[in-house]
């Protein structure tokens, strides 16, 4: 009887000390779970916070690109555009003006545009404006990085745009009105590479945003 109550004791003891174990190992995993969980979050976060700032990157620098007028010239961007000034340029020593400030510099003699609107015309010069445009200039007279084009078709014959968007850099070099847009906008505006066909749509797209119908 002796001995049965001591095995009895003694399972009773060894029975508390392997719960209190078991207890202790079931917090410790828990702890170690818990541990493990939150290692995971913050790993989570670190690579969400990379994305978001490689993304905020990419972004600034795509807008940066973009704000310098999409094209690869290694020359900085120009004045548009401004008002009219129909005062002759000096003459040459042979009697011709040495700037027409008509027709300006370039290949185009004498551009000649329709009435009405050319309307598939203008639409297509409405793709041109967007890619390599409307990142400098706005279509009201609002300044943006250059003048706004509001009015500009009305103030510049067809020739003198088409050889201004054609013939930007020797435009800028020889027409004066340029010259002092160009102190007012500090920043010059690069040749757009465009084609003569471009050319031409956005300039039916300029006669439409002044109101050609």
């Amino acid at each position: 009887m002796l001995l049965n109550q001591i095995f009895v004791m003694l399972n009773i003891k060894l029975e508390k000390k392997v719960k209190k174990s078991f207890k202790f190992m079931k917090i410790l995993i828990l702890c170690i779970h818990l541990i493990y969980v939150l290692l995971n979050q913050i790993k989570l976060n670190l690579i969400k916070m990379k994305k978001l700032i490689t993304s905020s990157i990419i972004g600034i620098l795509g807008l940066l690109i973009v704000s310098c007028g999409g094209d690869k010239s290694t020359e900085q961007t120009a004045a548009a555009p401004a008002a009219s000034n129909e005062t002759a340029a000096p003459a040459a020593d042979n009697g011709n003006p040495s700037y027409d400030p008509e027709r300006g510099e370039g290949k185009f003699k004498d551009v000649e545009v329709g009435a009405t609107l050319d309307v598939a015309m203008a639409d297509a010069g409405t793709k041109v404006y967007d890619v390599k445009c409307s990142s400098c200039h706005k279509l009201t007279d609002e300044k943006l990085v250059g003048p706004g084009w509001a009015g500009v078709s009305k103030r510049r014959t067809p020739t003198w745009l088409m050889n201004f968007i054609t013939n930007t850099n020797d435009m800028i070099d020889k027409d004066p009105e340029l010259q002092a847009q160009l102190e007012l906008c500090l920043v010059r505006m690069p040749n757009q590479s465009l084609s003569d066909d471009e050319a031409r749509q956005l300039l039916e797209f300029m006669r439409k945003n002044d109101g050609v119908k």
